[in-house]
């Protein structure tokens, strides 16, 4: 463990702010040394470092208020605490620095969200229950009613057989409305917006990943090009976490509401939302709200322009009237003394409020109000309906929602909050769907686990709050108040709790020897899996082992020795390997069965891995052939338009194919759904 005398390295040049920092990447990673006593001494940048892309960040302008600038003591110290805490999770978890950024507290917090999300699903991952649909037809529409209680109990439909005899004694009863209630909802404009919440809509509206949206937001907020003399910022700093506007900005907001809106829409009184009010920031919204999307459009880029208008709409709607509902309930008996209860809910718009700024949101059921039911009135069923209900938990993390969430805990600076998937992602914690789910990886598992038996205290989003108040509070202090680097290196030497045999979840001793000097054999977990290898490793015996993690299948001879091949996982993703490397070294593509669909390419489709970890395909004769998709091809000539291939629709639906050029799906029997 390390002591009081033990230096780290983090990437930092003392008094120097943000908006002067050349290279965005080294907010995470390293190069710099401190010791626990305070005292700070340059270095070069390490090579990993030195190698990332660089990209400046944007001058500050005159008419932008808030230039978005970091302080750089604080950065320092908070860069100081991430590396020390980082320091202790390699040894724990015995990662090399090499090629790996610094592993802080909010990485930790956002991995101990991941993974507790996570076994919430998996714990739930068995309730799944039948639920039973009737639909009938009143004044030439058809409604649908679902099947709530069964003898004053709710009902829990164990499987088909039971759904059937429901089905049977309902076609019996009469159906009659018991009784009808009706209520006005509200629901309040949206918040402005802050770092965490521009990340999450700015995912769920335009698809953009955290490290797009906040370059985006940054290109916007200095040195915009819109037809002036000089360049100007077209939004204030989007790095914050305050929900403060202006005094003069909300007078604009509500003018521009007065003129162009009706007078409806405007509220008696401005919206202040002075639950967490920082007069030091403000959140993010428009310099001009005369500036309208529409109006500049033509001097931004598209993703620009969609960013600047969700910004844009955002802050009118924060500042406009509330949006309500009409919401109906109507209960529907059936059998005698009540035995099945039936309920059908209604919403339709009463007020549009703040959705006025945004006319793609109309109520979809308008229609079912234009009826009126009336008590103890009969309903004749139509047909019934057996439903499959998944009870399970559907909330799955995004990238967005994890770093909204992190932002919510407040357990983050504002200004460091973007790199956390990118820093999980390089530490092999985190995989990433098709469809932008994030889920922890094995290895990230595990490392959770042990950091959450060795740092109990640590791990926590209190400990780490109250860390960040320290850092903000101490910044701009004499160096006798103490440096929060050397107070968490005392805690993390001191109160984590001694390491036991429980603990090592990721080395573990087996029953093998080692076929070389007799050794145990230990299993490990690495970035690509389970191995073994002898306890003597690397000291007098260098013997390892990969463990499978698949079905054993014949993937052919290997074509310079004739040894059998083998599947092996490496940085782009599976390959084929001869299973008597290193002494051959033959390799070649992981084979899918499809053959590149290009015209006069006789090249396959191969697996690839993008460097966030996503999966894709692509021709294994790269980079002659470019072709590339998102969805796996299947060697079949599209029906409708005859393109000479079609792609298996990612998701729930494996069966289903798609044409990526007409856009027509099919079912496995090249069937046309409509």
């Amino acid at each position: 463990m390390a002591n009081s005398s033990t230096s780290f390295h983090f990437q930092s040049k003392p008094g120097t702010s943000l908006a002067r920092v050349n290279d965005i990447d080294s907010l995470m990673y390293g190069s710099g040394t401190i010791d626990y006593g305070g005292t700070y001494s340059n270095s070069p940048l390490p090579s990993t470092a030195q190698k990332q892309t660089n990209k400046s960040l944007p001058t500050p302008t005159h008419e932008n208020p808030l230039p978005g600038t970091l302080n750089g003591e604080l950065l320092e110290r908070a860069r100081a605490v991430d590396s020390t805490f980082d320091i202790y999770c390699r040894e724990l978890l015995n990662k090399k620095r090499a090629k790996r950024p610094i592993f802080g507290l909010a990485a930790a917090i956002a991995l101990k969200k991941l993974c507790e999300q996570d076994t919430i699903v998996w714990d739930n991952s068995s309730q799944s229950t039948l639920s039973l649909v009737f639909s009938f037809k009143f004044h030439d529409h058809l409604f649908h009613a679902r099947l709530m209680q069964v003898n004053g109990k709710p009902a829990a439909i164990a499987d088909k057989n039971t759904a059937k005899a429901i089905i049977y004694d309902l076609k019996q009863q009469r159906f009659l409305i018991d009784r009808i209630s009706n209520k006005t909802i509200s629901k309040s404009p949206p918040l402005p917006l802050t770092t965490g919440t521009l990340i999450s809509k700015a995912e769920k509206y335009i698809g953009l990943s955290a490290r797009q949206t906040m370059d985006t937001a940054r290109s916007l907020s200095c040195n915009c090009h819109i037809g002036l003399v000089n360049p100007v910022g077209l939004i204030t700093s989007p790095v914050t976490d305050s929900l403060f506007i202006p005094e003069k900005d909300i007078l604009s907001i509500r003018e521009y509401i007065l003129i162009n809106y009706n007078k409806t829409y405007l509220p008696e009184k401005p919206r202040l939302h002075a639950e967490k009010i920082d007069l030091a920031l403000s959140a993010i919204r428009p310099v001009l709200i005369s500036r309208t999307p529409k109006k500049i459009k033509k001097h931004l880029t598209d993703v620009q322009h969609r960013l600047y208008d969700l910004i844009w709409r955002r802050s009118i709607a924060s500042q406009m009237t509330e949006t309500s509902y009409h919401f109906r309930k109507i209960v529907i008996s059936a059998g005698p003394e009540k035995r099945y209860i039936f309920h059908i809910e209604q919403k339709q718009t009463a007020d549009r409020g703040y959705l006025q700024l945004f006319p793609q949101a109309e109520n979809k059921n308008s229609c079912l109000f234009s009826h009126e039911f009336r008590k103890n009135g009969e309903l004749v069923p139509h047909e019934f309906e057996i439903i499959l209900q998944d009870d399970r938990p559907d909330f799955y993390y995004t990238e967005g929602r994890l770093l909204e969430a992190v932002a919510d805990a407040d357990v983050c600076l504002n200004e460091t909050l973007e790199f956390i998937p990118d820093i999980l992602r390089e530490w092999k914690f985190i995989r990433t769907t098709d469809d932008g789910k994030i889920f922890p990886t094995r290895l990230g598992r595990d490392a959770y686990v042990l950091l959450q038996r060795r740092y109990p205290d640590i791990m926590n989003e209190h400990f780490v709050r109250q860390q960040k108040k320290q850092l903000v509070q101490k910044t701009g202090k004499q160096p006798r108040t103490g440096h929060p680097a050397a107070e968490l290196h005392k805690l993390l030497q001191h109160q984590g709790r001694p390491a036991q045999a429980s603990d090592l979840a990721v080395t573990q001793k087996t029953r093998q020897k080692c076929p070389v000097c007799g050794g145990t054999m230990l299993k490990k977990q690495s970035d690509t899996g389970e191995f073994l290898v002898c306890e003597h490793f690397p000291e007098s015996c260098q013997y390892s082992k990969v463990i499978p993690t698949h079905i054993h299948r014949y993937y052919g001879r290997c074509e310079k020795c004739d040894a059998e091949l083998t599947v092996k996982i490496g940085r782009y993703g599976r390959f084929l390997a001869c299973s008597r490397f290193p002494k051959c070294t033959f390799t070649k593509p992981y084979p899918t069965g499809a053959k590149c669909p290009c015209e006069g390419c006789d090249g396959e489709v191969i697996e690839r891995i993008t460097k966030t970890g996503r999966l894709f395909y692509g021709c294994s004769h790269f980079p002659k052939c470019q072709f590339s998709s998102w969805q796996m091809p299947v060697n079949i000539a599209c029906p409708k338009c005859s393109n000479m291939y079609l792609v298996a629709k990612a998701g729930e639906n494996l069966d289903i194919l798609k044409c990526p050029k007409c856009r027509t799906e099919f079912d496995h029997n090249l069937k046309k759904i409509d």
